[in-house]
């Protein structure tokens, strides 16, 4: 046992085992406790608000699914492995952090469904640079789509990745006739002789 709680304090992950068969409570180890906001005192977890404030991400309209759909409960409920789940929780203090990891059912002696054991790692901040990488491409090309200057990006072999609306229709193609063809293809030898050596 000794050993189990020091590799379970040792794991630089979240790691939860069910306290009910249905998972809607479970105890977890201290990376979990730290993460979610939570004393290391803390006996166990609640999953749908009602002690420690810890229940899904609501959904648009604002309803607040329900803790069987938490990749914990879905394995303990259903009895199956659910393998590479990605949730959002919502902590005690109203912050939202999302999660990435698998959940298995744990069963007793007659295949019945006692609880389950997961682990997961937090990827809050990696989905938030994600999240302000596309707003930065998505401005980039809203500006490429208006500009009047012509602009290209190639690949080694010099074939097109991407042509903006200006270049498009100063060469009269559209974008599928341009990507992925070579720069010679598209503008012919001749005119590529002539741009050769600025290349």
């Amino acid at each position: 046992r000794d050993l189990l709680e020091a590799a379970m304090a040792a794991i630089p992950a979240l790691v939860f085992t069910s306290v009910d068969a249905r998972s809607r409570h479970v105890r977890g180890n201290p990376e979990a406790l730290r993460t979610l906001g939570l004393s290391m005192q803390t006996g166990h977890i609640s999953l749908d608000g009602d002690k420690n404030g810890l229940h899904p991400k609501p959904q648009p309209d604002g309803e607040i699914p329900s803790p069987d759909t938490l990749p914990m409960c879905r394995a303990a409920v259903t009895g199956e492995p659910v393998q590479g789940a990605e949730f959002d929780l919502v902590l005690g203090s109203g912050e939202v952090r999302s999660f990435y990891g698998n959940a298995v059912p744990l069963f007793d002696q007659r295949r019945t469904v006692r609880g389950c054991v997961s682990a997961f790692v937090d990827i809050t901040e990696r989905k938030r640079t994600d999240e302000k990488l596309r707003l930065k491409e998505a401005h980039l090309e809203i500006i490429t789509s208006i500009t009047p200057v012509m602009l290209t990006q190639f690949d080694r072999s010099e074939r097109f990745i991407f042509a903006n609306p200006a270049y498009l229709e100063l060469i009269e193609c559209q974008e599928k006739q341009v990507v992925g063809k070579t720069l010679r293809e598209v503008i012919g030898l001749d005119s590529y002789a002539l741009i050769e050596s600025y290349i």
